[in-house]
């Protein structure tokens, strides 16, 4: 969803449009890489300068539910445990998502997942032994594919071109700018102009959506990004 009117204001004799994203899954990188790109394509129209801030609360940073987790088990002998956390493979079965991927492929960004899949023999539900064992939707034909390095490794890639990852809200020019462990929890209008909004969240622990009740209860509402009027929000 975008909420917004396009109503730019001057900022040192260029027009400015600050843009909000709310999450840094697969939607809210897509929807960044896409204005990205839309961007670029005009980019010699030096009379508008579009900033993107995108926020994110995870405590592995950018995935939503294609995250992976890393968890250290002896520091000392580099010994640790990986796994992706939600979404374990995805499929393409569009032409226009396929074309996606293949470039993915291309980059070293996804992979196909060639893995076994097994039916439980005993299985007799409603006397139908040829069901396959699936609690959560697993198409039964492949293609599948992952994430290379983590289901979250697609967001990366997405994010990562004009990109600064911050956890404070300091002000700077790069078109994208990705705050980590920040959870936004309020949108509301601008006061003084009901054509732009503010962000209002908590950063820190209490953002994380596992934090300890008694820190979440104390945390206090702050604005958030880069200006506390944004011309859309997208959610």
């Amino acid at each position: 969803k975008i909420h917004g009117e396009y109503n730019m204001v001057k900022e040192d004799e260029k027009l400015t449009y600050n843009i909000a994203i709310i999450g840094g899954g697969i939607t809210g990188a897509c929807a960044a890489s896409t204005l990205l790109s839309l961007i670029k394509k005009t980019e010699q129209n030096n009379e508008v300068k579009i900033r993107i801030d995108l926020f994110d609360q995870g405590r592995s940073g950018v995935g939503g539910r294609s995250s992976h987790r890393i968890r250290k088990i002896k520091e000392e002998e580099l010994v640790v445990l990986r796994w992706d956390h939600g979404c374990q493979f995805f499929r393409a079965d569009t032409p226009r998502f396929q074309k996606l991927v293949r470039e993915w492929i291309k980059d070293g960004i996804v992979e196909e997942w060639k893995g076994t899949f097994v039916r439980d023999e005993n299985n007799d539900d409603d006397n139908n032994n040829d069901t396959l064992v699936d609690f959560f939707g697993l198409p039964s034909q492949p293609p599948f594919y992952v994430g290379v390095d983590g289901m979250n490794a697609l967001q990366k890639h997405l994010l990562s071109i004009n990109t600064t990852t911050t956890t404070n809200n300091n002000n700077d020019d790069n078109i994208l700018r990705v705050y980590e462990g920040q959870r936004v929890s309020n949108v509301q209008r601008c006061s003084n102009n009901t054509t732009k909004w503010t962000l209002y969240g908590t950063t820190g622990e209490a953002a994380y959506h596992d934090a300890k009740e008694s820190i979440a209860q104390i945390a206090v509402a702050q604005p958030l990004g880069r200006t506390t009027e944004y011309d859309a929000v997208i959610t």
